[in-house]
């Protein structure tokens, strides 16, 4: 009996080792999978509001960013016009440098009078009161001061028209919100949300899948090395089942011959312990959209040879 577990481990040895050196076509000829979709997004809406149109419908082909549904979105362009419009004052109040020019003129003005002051007395001594000579003196450094007050106060003002300047891009950002467009190229499935109705932040509105590849999803015995499967090319074969009976043109469209390309594109690091068995994934180009997620078949991963 032990003679017979021996032998029985040798030989399998010998067979992964001939598998690993001639390729693994073999091994995965008869790997079951089934198709399913790799873009399947329910695009929700961003914002709460009333839905005002719905731009597409059921079975529509749509390119990315084509908008599908509208919000109700006067309230956000009142927004941006009260945003536009205090920008527009927030940047009168920034150029507006009238104060600081009034301070320099005073400031000439104060300094002529001190220097007149100043060259009388060296003149003629006391000809003006040293009280009047203080007196100058502090309205010229209340005109310097007058010019850094306006100074500061035209900073301040550039200051605020950039906070305008970013409600603005708020008001336009949540104006742009309201507008639901298409994250990916695809078709849509579903439309949940008709005219009329309410939604909220996060509620999905349009289901929208893309076709044009779909992912074969299998599991692999574990004596196939999963580093020997990442990055191969991949064929798949839809099956025919006996039970099922396509329509005349599904019939048409696949033949039970046909091979449909693709790529392994993901190998789980994890095994599963009670089959014993590994998944993988492959993407299939889908561009004649004859294929269908759900579909069933067998794949299978060239050996690179």
């Amino acid at each position: 009996m032990v003679y017979f577990k021996v032998w029985r481990s040798a030989l399998a040895a010998i067979i992964m080792c001939g598998a690993a050196r001639g390729g693994i076509a073999a091994e995965l000829a008869s790997v079951e999978g089934q198709l399913s979709l790799i873009v399947d997004i329910d695009v929700p809406a961003e914002v709460v509001g009333r839905v005002a149109a719905v731009e597409v419908k059921e079975g529509e082909v749509i390119r990315q960013d084509q908008i599908l549904v509208q919000l109700t979105d006067l309230r956000a362009k009142e927004d941006v016009v009260r945003a536009q419009s205090e920008l527009e004052i927030s940047h009168i109040e920034r150029a507006n440098d009238v104060e600081r020019r009034y301070a320099q003129k005073n400031l000439d003005v104060q300094l002529q009078e001190l220097a007149r002051s100043t060259a009388a007395n060296q003149m003629y001594d006391n000809s003006v009161s040293l009280t009047e000579v203080r007196r100058l003196e502090l309205l010229v450094e209340q005109s310097r001061l007058s010019i850094e007050k306006a100074e500061q106060d035209q900073a301040a003002a550039a200051a605020h028209e950039g906070l305008k300047a970013a409600e603005l891009r708020l008001a336009e950002l949540n104006l742009g919100l309201h507008t639901i467009s298409s994250p990916s190229n695809g078709m849509v499935v579903t439309v949940y949300r008709q005219p009329g109705e309410w939604v909220n932040a996060g509620d999905p509105v349009v289901r929208v899948v893309q076709l044009d590849h779909l992912r074969v999803e299998a599991f692999v015995a574990a004596e196939v090395p999963s580093e020997l499967l990442l990055g191969r090319t991949a064929t798949f074969v839809v099956a025919r089942r006996p039970d099922f009976t396509v329509g005349k043109s599904d019939a048409a469209n696949i033949s039970a011959d046909t091979d449909y390309a693709g790529k392994v594109v993901f190998v789980s690091p994890e095994l599963n312990p009670v089959t014993g068995q590994y998944r993988i994934w492959a993407e299939i180009d889908n561009r004649d959209r004859k294929l269908r997620p759900g579909m069933r078949g067998t794949l299978s991963v060239d050996d690179g040879q």
